[in-house]
Formats: structure tokens, sequence, C-alpha cells
């Protein structure tokens, strides 16, 4: 992994980042509590997260590292949409995404769709 400046993650876990920022970042640059010199750290993280991420976007596609347009943030989903998948519980999720079907970006547990659904159609054969 290359080191971006401003920013000590990378690769696919900057990509994931990156998503979550997308998502939920505006709401919280609005908040009109944050002092300008918090909202422009905000800003430079969200640039650095950004170039890192894309810096894994632009690699070469192989098995080991999917192209960004097939792991798109709506093929992550929360403990809570998996858990709403399987039939189970937010907490049963987390422990399935521990155990391989995930990964945890910002303190939060993301699960693959695909694995998810491949999980749940395993349950049922069995």
């Amino acid at each position: 992994m290359t080191y971006v400046e401003g920013a000590l993650v990378a690769g696919f876990a900057a990509h994931v980042i990156d998503r979550i920022i997308a998502e939920r970042m505006g709401r919280l640059l609005a908040d009109p509590r944050l002092t300008s010199v918090q909202r422009a750290e905000l800003e430079q993280v969200k640039a650095a997260i950004r170039r890192a991420a894309k810096q894994w976007e632009q690699l070469p596609v192989s098995e080991e590292t999917p192209p960004a347009e097939t792991t798109p943030s709506s093929e992550l989903l929360t403990t809570e949409e998996a858990g709403a998948l399987l039939g189970t519980t937010a907490r049963r999720a987390r422990q399935l995404a521990a155990l391989g079907m995930g990964v945890k970006a910002g303190g939060v547990w993301l699960l693959s769709r695909e694995l998810v659904l491949d999980y749940r159609e395993g349950r049922r054969i069995a």
C-alpha cells in the first residue's frame, strides 16, 4: 500500500470509508455547532480519504482487487439490513461479519450483500 498524504488508510478500506463519508458527511458538515476550523479539518480528511479511495479504484482488476463498479455502496449492508435479509438479529449479523462476511469501517460493520445472500441460500439447502 502507498501512503497518501493526510490519510492513514488505503486500498479497499479507503474505498469503504469513502462511501460511508459520501453518505453521511453532508449532515455533519451542516451542523451549526461546528467551528470553521473543525469544518475545514473534516473537509481536508474527506478529500484525503477520497484521494486514497481513487487510488484503489484505479488499480488493475484482479481477483484480489474487484473493480469499484462491482462493489458499489449498495452492495454493502449494515448489520441491521443483513439481519433483516437473514431473518435474524443485527447481533448475529455482527458475528457473521466478524467471521469474514464483512469489514469494519469507522467502527461500523458492513457485510457483503452477495455473501449474506449466499449464506441465506446455504441455510435453506442444509
